[in-house]
């Protein structure tokens, strides 16, 4: 009885507080907000302490790139693997980054993460931002000017063989006395069983000069310690595809045949108009 009198008494107490919530607290978070408005002045030095914060970001970032595309593990040249085109535009890219243009870090940002929110309760899948990927024009020096393309990289971690039994609560690792136990690793492992069914999929925004062998090869070197396997498939850029002359005589064959259809179903619609209209009937009395 006194637990139930205690919580009443509580539960008053927090409605009496309500209108203090509503009437100062929230007038005075507001107020100190639009006061706190900066002079020109002051706004932009903020916004130039932006540009730096996020400039040395981007210098992080493109440290650990940099040395991942222009070399692999075993230090031969990915430009062994990667077209010419491929790579220059690769190297303007990590060049914009480091110098915060807006085309490539859009370029970074449409791109999804294989572990992003969600990760740890069993979300597999991160498209990233297709309209925007398609939008993007370089404007570089460095190689010819490309576009945005958008590329969905499926991806399997390494399993062991599938259980005979499998449920949501079957425990595939035993990371007891191993440096994962404790780690986000072990509780990610838990939701681990989707990819006996089904890929975990990525959206990732490439430069146009890279074809999809390109970027495979380049994939590969820079996952290669992972040991997650990979495949890529529907690329796309704004730009359409030219056709190739096997293409564009398929295409023409079908149009002079379509044509064809057209013009004869036209040319008999006419004379069964034409019987139509000059046919008397005959009427004979007897």
């Amino acid at each position: 009885m006194k637990n139930t009198e205690k919580t009443t008494e509580i539960s008053d107490s927090f409605k009496n507080l309500r209108p203090y919530f509503k009437d100062n607290l929230c007038r005075n978070v507001f107020n100190e907000e639009l006061n706190d408005s900066k002079s020109d002045s002051e706004a932009k030095d903020v916004w130039i302490a932006y540009s730096k914060s996020w400039g040395r970001v981007f210098d992080s970032l493109v440290n650990d790139i940099r040395p991942k595309i222009m070399t692999s593990g075993a230090g031969d040249s990915l430009g062994s693997d990667v077209s010419l085109d491929c790579l220059l535009a690769l190297m303007a890219t990590v060049s914009g980054l480091k110098q915060q243009k807006d085309w490539a870090v859009k370029l970074y940002d449409s791109s999804g993460r294989p572990f992003s929110e969600g990760s740890l309760d069993g979300t597999i899948t991160n498209l990233g931002a297709y309209d925007q990927c398609l939008s993007i024009d370089s404007d570089t020096t460095m190689t010819e000017p490309f576009v945005g393309q958008y590329c969905v990289v499926k991806y399997q971690l390494a399993l062991p063989p599938k259980p005979k039994k499998l449920t949501l609560r079957t425990k595939l690792f035993n990371f007891t006395g191993t440096p994962v136990e404790g780690t986000f690793l072990e509780e990610f492992s838990l939701s681990s069983h989707a990819f006996y069914e089904r890929y975990g999929r990525t959206g990732i925004c490439i430069p146009s000069a890279c074809s999809t062998h390109d970027f495979h090869s380049f994939l590969k070197r820079f996952i290669s310690e992972s040991h997650m396997n990979m495949t890529i498939n529907d690329c796309h850029t704004r730009v359409l595809p030219e056709l190739n002359p096997l293409q564009l005589t398929i295409v023409v064959i079908f149009a002079v045949v379509l044509s064809l259809m057209i013009l004869a179903t036209s040319v008999d619609l006419i004379i069964a108009y034409t019987n139509d209209k000059n046919y008397i009937p005959f009427i004979s009395f007897e």
